[in-house]
């Protein structure tokens, strides 16, 4: 199954994905909840900006437009499991990287603690939000998104940041001919170009990221 990234605004996100869980759960467009999606953003920006009001350098608000360039980038599962592995494994010293993906990413324990909030992880803006915004804060936290279902969150600009230093990881895993894990770099690479081009489209628009499956992506590109 693949996985995409959104590049683009939050009005943009729900009213083309909307059109998708339409085709995909056999109801027409009008069965599906409606709300003004510009009026919700904007008070969804508020919301958070005044809620973290105490750790925030800047307020969370960025420019909503239908008429903004957007864009999906897919990856494969097999890259996106890498590298949340990669994020998990590279930053240990007494951890040996799998030689081969799990079934499923929550059969790995170590990723399991990882992921976790309680988890000490060098690379949280990679591993844990689903929604990156266009503003630097350097935390992740959980919310709520526009359509109120509960989600981790994170910063473009700490993204950023965190891909540059797990790419230098990788390389140098790479670069030390790890046989057994000689896949699952290659494929954590990939995911690591996937995301720095949906990093780099959100910078030059200002726009959020946000993580989707398949089925919110088929046929939009």
């Amino acid at each position: 199954m693949a996985i995409s990234l959104f590049a683009g605004t939050i009005t943009q996100y729900y009213r083309q994905t909307t059109h998708i869980h339409a085709c995909h759960s056999g109801l027409a467009e009008d069965q599906l909840a409606v709300f003004s999606l510009d009026e919700d953003v904007r008070l969804w920006q508020t919301a958070m900006t005044e809620g973290l009001a105490n750790d925030l350098e800047e307020p969370l608000i960025w420019q909503e437009s239908n008429t903004k360039p957007s864009k999906f980038i897919s990856l494969e599962q097999s890259q996106y499991m890498a590298l949340m592995l990669c994020a998990v494994y590279l930053t240990r010293d007494h951890l040996m990287l799998p030689s081969a993906l799990p079934k499923k990413l929550n059969l790995d324990k170590n990723y399991q603690n990882d992921f976790t909030q309680d988890g000490h992880s060098c690379f949280p803006t990679i591993l844990r939000p689903t929604f990156w915004l266009p503003n630097y804060f350097d935390f992740t936290f959980s919310g709520q998104n526009v359509v109120h279902e509960e989600v981790m969150i994170g910063s473009v600009v700490h993204l950023k940041h965190e891909l540059q230093s797990l790419k230098a990881l990788i390389s140098q895993a790479i670069l030390a001919d790890e046989m057994p894990s000689r896949e699952i770099l290659k494929f954590a690479s990939q995911a690591i170009d996937a995301y720095t081009a949906a990093v780099t489209f959100s910078e030059q628009s200002s726009v959020p990221i946000v993580l989707s499956d398949s089925t919110m992506s088929a046929g939009i590109m």
